[in-house]
C-alpha cells in the first residue's frame, strides 16, 4: 500500500526521538529532594555543569536566561550570582573608565591586558544643558555628561558634576543592562554657605550591601572655594535598605576632596586624596592626606603620606594596587639623571609604607602617571609631558610596552576602577529601555522567578 506525502511526514515525526527533561538541569519542581539522572552522552551531571557555569562570562550566560524556565531560575539564583563572582573576582581582570579621545568624543569602555578596549557607552557632552528633570527618569537621560564614580562586584556607579549634580546618582550593571537612579537628599543650607559632592562606592561584606559615599563640604566662596573650606558632613546610602543617612561624628569632620568621586576602592573602602588644612603655600600637594570611609558605619579615617614624599622635588600619586593602598613616588632628577619611579604600599595593620620596588630607569625626562593596576599585578602609565602615550608595565618581568588598542584615549584618561563582570542585580534594579512597564507585569515577573530559585536550591546546595 502506497503512503501520500502526508504519510512520509507522519513517519518521519514518529521516527524522530522526543526530547527528554535530562537535556535541561535535573530538577523537578514537584520533587523537593530531586535524583539526579545517569550521565549519558548527552548530559553532564549536576555539580560538573554548575562548575562550567560558574567559568563563563557574563555575556554567554544573559543568552543562556532565553534557553528556557528552568535556565533562566537558575542563572538568576542568589546563591549562583554570588558564586559566579566569587570566582570571576579572583581570575578576571578588568579596569573600566572614562576617558576623552580624538573630536571630543567622551566614552566609558572596559580595558584587560591582553584585549582591545571594549566601548560601553558613548557619552553626550556636546548637548544643552538641562535643569527640568523629571522625578521619573530613564538611562538615556541620565547617561549625558555623567562620571563613573566607583566599581564593585560588577556594579558601577555613576555621578553627575554638570546639569544633574546634586540631584541623581545611579548604579549601573552594564554586563546585565540594567541601572537604578538614586535621588539624593535635598538640605539647604544658609543662603551664604555652598555645597559641593564627592561621592565613593563602597560594600558592607558583613550584612552583603552596597553603599555610597557622599562626603559634602561647605563653602563660604563662590570663587575660591577650597581657601573657604568650613567644613564637611558625610551621608551614606544602604542599597538593600533604599535610604540615605547621616553619620555621626560628635562634631565638625575637617576633610576636604580634592575631585568629585573617590580615587580608588580597597577591599571594599573608598579612598579619597583631600586636605584637612588649608595650604599655607602654592604647592597643595604637600598637604595632601587619604581619607579612607568604612563603608558600615561611613567612619572617616586619615592616612598621611611619609614626609619625604612631601619634599618639593617629588612628586606622588596615589592608586590601588593588587588590592592594597600603593603611592608612586618619583623624584625629580638632575639633569644627567635617568628618572626613577618608586613603589611604595601601605600595611593595613603597622599603616607602615613598604617599598615594593622601581621603575626604569627612563630614557629621557618625563612624568608617568599610574593610571590604574590590573589584578594580575600589571599597571597602566600615562606619560604626561611628551606624547601622552599609554604604557604597560609588568613587575613580574620588568618589561614595559604599549598599551594594546589606547590611541584614541587621547588626551585624556579621566576615572577608572577595577571592574568585574558580574551578574549582580541590586534591589531595585530596571532593565535599561524598560523603565516604564507595566508594574503589574512585573510583579508577575518577580512572583515567578522567586518560584523558580527555590526549585534550585538542592542544586546549588544551598
Amino acid at each position: 500500500m502506497g503512503t501520500g506525502r502526508g504519510g512520509r511526514r507522519n513517519n518521519l515525526r514518529r521516527n524522530q526521538p522526543k526530547p527528554t527533561s535530562s537535556s535541561h538541569l535535573p530538577v523537578d519542581p514537584t520533587n523537593s529532594e530531586p535524583s539526579k539522572p545517569q550521565p549519558t552522552g548527552k548530559t553532564l551531571p549536576a555539580e560538573l555543569l554548575l562548575e562550567v557555569l560558574y567559568r563563563t562570562e557574563v555575556k554567554s550566560l544573559v543568552r543562556f536566561m532565553c534557553v528556557c524556565k528552568s535556565w533562566y531560575g537558575l542563572i538568576t539564583h542568589p546563591k549562583f550570582v554570588k558564586k559566579h563572582l566569587s570566582f570571576n573576582n579572583c581570575n578576571n581582570s578588568h579596569v573600566i573608565f572614562n576617558a576623552y579621545g580624538a573630536g571630543n568624543s567622551k566614552a566609558i569602555s572596559l580595558l584587560r591586558v591582553d584585549k582591545m578596549p571594549v566601548k560601553l557607552l558613548d557619552i553626550d557632552v556636546s548637548g544643552k544643558d538641562r535643569f527640568d528633570y523629571p522625578r521619573k527618569i530613564n538611562f538615556v537621560d541620565f547617561s549625558r555628561k555623567m562620571h563613573v564614580a566607583g566599581s564593585v562586584n560588577g556594579v558601577v556607579l555613576l555621578m553627575h558634576i554638570d546639569e544633574m549634580i546634586g540631584k541623581f546618582v545611579a548604579l549601573w550593571n552594564p554586563a546585565i543592562n540594567k541601572w537604578k537612579p538614586i535621588k539624593l537628599d535635598e538640605k539647604v543650607g544658609h543662603d551664604c554657605e555652598l555645597e559641593r559632592s564627592a561621592f565613593g562606592l563602597g560594600y558592607d561584606e558583613g550584612n552583603d550591601d552596597l553603599r555610597i559615599i557622599r562626603v559634602v563640604t561647605k563653602s563660604t566662596s563662590r570663587t575660591e572655594f577650597h581657601k573657604n573650606f568650613k567644613w564637611a558632613r558625610v551621608e551614606i546610602y544602604s542599597v538593600n535598605k533604599g535610604c540615605w543617612k547621616d553619620v555621626d561624628y560628635g562634631g565638625e569632620l575637617l576633610f576636604w576632596p580634592r575631585q568629585y568621586h573617590c580615587n580608588f576602592i580597597v577591599k571594599g573602602a573608598p579612598y579619597f586624596v583631600g586636605i584637612d588644612e588649608m595650604p599655607d603655600c602654592v604647592v597643595a600637594f604637600q598637604h595632601e592626606i587619604l581619607g579612607c570611609f568604612d563603608p558600615c558605619t561611613g567612619f572617616y579615617k586619615k592616612i598621611q603620606y611619609p614626609e619625604h614624599f612631601r619634599e618639593m622635588s617629588t612628586w606622588a600619586e596615589p592608586f590601588e594596587y593588587q588590592d592594597s593602598v600603593a603611592v608612586m613616588v618619583q623624584s625629580t632628577p638632575g639633569l644627567l639623571d635617568e628618572p626613577m619611579i618608586d613603589l611604595y604600599v601601605l600595611d593595613d595593620d603597622t599603616a607602615i609604607w613598604t617599598k615594593m620596588f622601581t621603575i626604569g630607569p627612563f630614557p629621557y625626562f618625563q612624568f608617568h602617571v599610574p593610571r590604574k593596576s590590573f589584578k594580575s599585578g600589571e599597571i597602566v602609565f600615562e606619560e604626561q609631558l611628551r606624547t601622552r602615550d599609554f604604557y604597560l608595565y609588568d613587575p613580574k618581568t620588568s618589561y614595559i610596552s604599549s598599551l594594546i588598542g589606547t590611541e584614541g584615549l587621547k588626551p585624556l584618561w579621566m576615572q577608572s576602577y577595577s571592574h568585574t563582570e558580574s551578574l549582580v542585580s541590586v534591589k531595585g534594579m530596571e532593565l535599561i529601555g524598560k523603565e516604564d512597564k507595566n508594574k503589574k507585569t512585573k510583579d508577575k515577573k518577580k512572583k515567578r522567578i522567586e518560584l523558580l530559585s527555590k526549585d534550585f536550591e538542592s542544586v546549588l546546595h544551598v
